[in-house]
């Protein structure tokens, strides 16, 4: 699966949003379209086609238009595929992306229309709610759905399942929704579960160690402290390699017995440093501001960790896994979390907390975009954004926001449109504030552009992003992805039409033709094969070089009339727990 739905609405207009990237932690990056990766900046707009990448020790949260959040994990790859408001009567709202590796967890607004919906694909699932809080794990081309809050429906290659608050469901590599099961306490408990539910709500896990509640006096300035005498242990998973756990050493030698195979003791480990991290919401509004702090630090030998809270504006406070303080004053303010293990290794990050004046309230609009033309007979759909007298954004108000033309049209709700050529200006308003912005109607359309010149192949390269299985049974379904590369004169829209072919035979089933218009990997799923023997899988396209043949052996095994197997899609990502709990270990 790619991850981009299509939306037809019939003629309904649609008005494209923007989400916000925020840096928790490590290194991030982020790709426009299909250009470049760059190092993410705290606080930079996001828009469809943007991918956000979250490095080894990189964690990230991004705000939607609506409310809605989503925090990655490390190492994790996730893609916006749609951003926007439906011109519709209930104004709906949808956002879809797709995830292909890492670990995310998600917090859904509430969303009171059919129209609206918040979706996210995997190589193999897609999940949608209508307000909740979950988590999405991808693990070697399978994908955990966790619910913390609400119901999320999980659709398959088989069908949906809807999965309740508590509990999870794993989605195979071949599609395939297992069983419906109570989420494990190594999973809820573990780092990246804790540090969500954290953020999101106090809970037992955030409180271990701490001096008292954020209103409680036992802790340090307005604090959860939990004293400056005590280290508190932080949340440890009990995987291998997950944050927060201590990596497993072999102890046991041939026969059964503590030591190496030699009856040698393993050297002592390595005292590595902590990894802090921390999140604060909310990291932006009007004084008096109180913010509320959740630690995220990691020490990667399993060391419990001591805590020390710079506020920025002299206070401070030592201990606690969580802490809250106001701030009274406007201004900038750089908060600093200090963790220690207990043989002195420390690390030290910090965020900026900003606060405005206490009188900053609405102040005016800004409606986007500023000049736009259409044809004549054509439409044009609007947005508004409120400030306050700050000048900070205060959300989007394009619902409650009145819109006119002038001097000749209508306009329906955030969509205008005119009968006569020539300029016309758009005015929108809120709570008695307006903004202008120019339509142009033109009577004729602009002469076609000359043709681009001829490009040279080839113009792309195909290369296979999940190869097939080595082996497969006779009659069992399997995927295959490519991914397109640009190159010299190539369009990074396409379009291009790739096939897929088989050396030594034919495919029985599935897809085997496709096009790319420059978004994601190109899926060719549910192939089959019914003849046992050796072959080769190979895409091609016009102006573009071939991948190279991809081997697979087919033996004997199921008739087509059993196709519901598959094979992985190749996304290998470490959330070794998953794979303990599936061996059974």
């Amino acid at each position: 699966m790619v991850g981009a739905v299509l939306i037809f609405s019939g003629g309904t207009a649609s008005a494209k949003q923007f989400a916000t990237l925020r840096l928790l932690d490590g290194q991030v990056a982020v790709q426009r379209g299909n250009g470049a990766f760059a190092t993410g900046e705290d606080g930079m707009s996001l828009r469809e086609g943007d991918t956000v990448r979250t490095g080894p020790d990189g964690r990230a949260s991004i705000e939607y238009f609506d409310g809605s959040l989503t925090r990655l994990d490390f190492d994790t790859s996730f893609t916006l595929v749609t951003l926007e408001t439906r011109g519709d009567a209930a104004a709906s709202r949808v956002i879809e992306s797709s995830q292909a590796e890492g670990n995310s967890y998600h917090r859904v607004a509430e969303l009171n229309d059919a129209q609206s919906r918040f979706e996210i694909e995997t190589p193999t699932a897609t999940a949608w709610v209508h307000g909740t809080g979950y988590a999405l794990l991808v693990d070697e081309g399978s994908t955990t759905i966790a619910v913390v809050e609400g119901v999320v429906t999980a659709r398959g290659s088989t069908g949906s399942v809807e999965i309740p608050a508590g509990e999870m469901a794993v989605v195979g590599t071949d599609g395939l929704v297992g069983p419906i099961q109570a989420i494990p306490s190594q999973l809820l408990d573990g780092d990246w579960l804790v540090f969500n539910r954290c953020a999101d709500h106090e809970t037992p896990a955030c409180a271990e160690g701490d001096g008292g509640g954020p209103e409680d006096d036992g802790g340090g300035p307005e604090g959860d402290g939990g004293g400056p005498d005590g280290p508190t242990e932080p949340p440890k998973g009990s995987g291998q390699g997950e944050q927060g756990s201590v990596p497993p050493t072999s102890t046991t030698g041939p026969g059964g017995e503590g030591g190496t195979a030699g009856g040698t003791p393993p050297p002592p480990p390595l005292d590595r440093p902590p990894q802090a991290g921390f999140s604060a919401t909310p990291r932006l509004g009007s004084a008096p501001l109180r913010v509320r702090f959740t630690d995220a630090s990691h020490d990667p030998d399993g060391d419990p960790l001591s805590r020390h809270w710079s506020f920025g504006d002299g206070s401070a406070q030592s201990g606690g896994r969580t802490a809250s303080h106001t701030y009274d004053d406007p201004g900038r303010y750089t908060v600093t979390l200090t963790v220690s293990d207990p043989k002195g290794k420390r690390d030290a990050t910090s965020r900026v907390i900003r606060v405005g004046s206490a009188e900053a309230v609405f102040d005016h609009i800004v409606i986007s975009p500023s000049n736009a033309t259409i044809q004549l007979g054509g439409s044009r759909s609007y947005t508004a954004e409120a400030f306050d007298t700050d000048g900070g954004s205060m959300g989007n108000v394009t619902a409650d926001t009145v819109f006119s033309i002038a001097p000749n049209g209508s306009c329906t709700g955030n969509t205008c449109t005119a009968q006569q050529p020539g300029a016309h200006t758009v005015t929108g308003t809120y709570h008695g504030e307006s903004d202008e912005s120019t339509l142009t109607v033109e009577d004729e359309a602009p002469p076609s552009p000359p043709p681009p010149p001829q490009a040279t192949c080839p113009t792309y390269a195909l290369v296979f992003h999940a190869r097939p299985p080595a082996n497969q049974a006779a009659g069992r379904q399997f995927n295959v992805q490519i991914r397109v590369d640009v190159l010299d004169d190539g369009s990074s829209d396409g379009p291009l039409s790739i096939s897929l072919s088989l050396q030594g035979g034919t495919f029985s089933g599935g897809e085997t033709s496709a096009t790319w218009t420059g978004q994601g990997i190109v899926n060719f799923n549910h192939l089959t094969i019914d003849q046992p023997g050796s072959y080769a899988i190979s895409a091609s396209a016009g102006c573009a070089t071939s991948t190279d043949p991809a081997p697979i052996t087919i033996t004997d095994g199921p008739n087509a009339s059993a196709k519901t197997g598959g094979s992985a899609l190749g996304l290998v990502l470490a959330v070794p727990w998953i794979r303990r709990l599936r061996r059974g270990h």
